[in-house]
């Protein structure tokens, strides 16, 4: 004789099955950009500047989504450290931003994401990922505005680390 297994677990079991299943998918879909990333300041643009001394941007895979950490040493020498869990398509706040922002991040195809910056719901800027064909370099270009109400128009390059 068999033995039974009880209905609830059976269902319970299914539902972390399926659930664990979603979190792979999402992980799997975007694995070119995961990774630590370091800023090659000497090849990227600023503008207006000034340029940071170092950045480090590491992307891992998360519940729905990509955490994104970046620390930053500017070009006083101030760290900054932030981090953030991008959610497909919702606005989730901006760590570490001097007044009400959201971000919202997304996926255009299997090497280009973007996100968007919003203050007090207003766009104010826009960041464009794209990784190469060999998955080795990201060119992150950012237009829109910073705080001072300045121009912004910045291109990062970025050198895969692991």
């Amino acid at each position: 004789m068999r033995p039974s297994i009880p209905r609830a677990a059976l269902i319970v079991g299914t539902l972390l099955a399926l659930a664990t299943s979603s979190v792979t998918l999402v992980a799997q879909a975007s694995t070119a950009g995961l990774g630590t990333w370091i800023t090659d300041v000497a090849k990227s643009t600023y503008s207006p500047g000034p340029a940071p001394k170092s950045q480090t941007v590491k992307y891992e895979a998360a519940p729905n989504g990509v955490k994104r950490t970046i620390d930053t040493v500017d070009a006083k020498g101030q760290k900054t450290h932030s981090e953030v869990v991008l959610i497909e398509g919702k606005e989730v706040p901006s760590p570490n931003a001097p007044q009400p922002s959201t971000l919202t991040w997304r996926r255009i195809d299997d090497r280009t994401t973007e996100i968007v910056n919003r203050a007090n719901g207003k766009v104010v800027l826009t960041t464009r990922r794209v990784i190469s064909s060999d998955g080795q370099t990201a060119t992150v270009t950012q237009t829109g505005t910073n705080t001072q109400g300045q121009k912004v128009n910045n291109t990062m390059i970025q050198r895969k680390q692991s």
